[in-house]
């Protein structure tokens, strides 16, 4: 590589999925909750008034989320499309948002919602993608801590 480093679009889409940062209108969008996306070491649920307190308010009584984003592993070389489907068994439990090929850790990996009952990491999924379906596991974000 005579030293290159990649530069560009593609470079930082590899960076901010190895960080497991989501983009807005990528990763999530007005139909998302913000403490579906963003753990409260990207947003303050606490400081003053706000637009969408009262939903956060409500979360945090009834103890928890539905889905999150969440990191995912991929065995292989498929890079899943986003909004592939994402199954444990023969039940859809999230889709994928973000994948792509990391440069660093040599493997396929993914941003993706997972419910709540399968968002720990180790559970081992199954992502529906083309040419052929991929065995995933969910991870704990970031990928890579810089």
């Amino acid at each position: 590589s005579a030293g290159l480093l990649p530069v560009g679009m593609t470079a930082l889409e590899w960076l901010r999925v190895e960080a497991g940062w989501p983009w807005f209108g990528v990763d999530y969008d007005e139909n998302n909750l913000l403490m579906e996306a963003l753990t409260a070491e990207y947003a303050s649920f606490t400081k003053g008034c706000y637009v969408g307190q009262e939903v956060v308010i409500r979360i945090e009584h009834q103890g928890h989320l539905n889905k999150k984003l969440c990191g995912l592993v991929l065995e292989g070389t498929t890079i899943p499309a986003r909004g592939a489907p994402i199954c444990l068994g023969d039940r859809t439990v999230g889709q994928v948002t973000s994948a792509v090929r990391s440069p660093a850790l040599e493997r396929v990996i993914a941003l993706g919602y997972l419910r709540r009952e399968c968002w720990e990491p180790g559970n081992r999924l199954r992502i529906v993608a083309e040419p052929e379906s991929v065995n995933a596991e969910s991870v704990a974000l970031p990928f890579l801590v810089a």
